[in-house]
């Protein structure tokens, strides 16, 4: 299941892999962010969402290139 998915990842240019691991990086900051606003006293949750929203529109198009190549 997962092979055919690895093999489509390696065939992909260098820059759709930094946009993919970037998306994935601000999508993790995002998340930690909204769990920092949800156990301390620093109001987190605005910026967290934002990361969150940016991860995840920089991980569609190589999400769409991976699904429909």
């Amino acid at each position: 299941m997962f092979g055919k998915r690895f093999e489509k990842m390696k065939k992909l240019p260098r820059l759709t892999l930094k946009l993919w691991h970037l998306g994935k990086f601000l999508l993790l900051l995002g998340f930690g962010a909204l769990l920092a606003a949800y156990f301390s006293q620093y109001d987190w949750q605005f910026w967290g969402w934002v990361l969150v929203v940016a991860g995840l529109l920089l991980k569609l198009p190589v999400l769409f290139k991976l699904l429909w190549k």
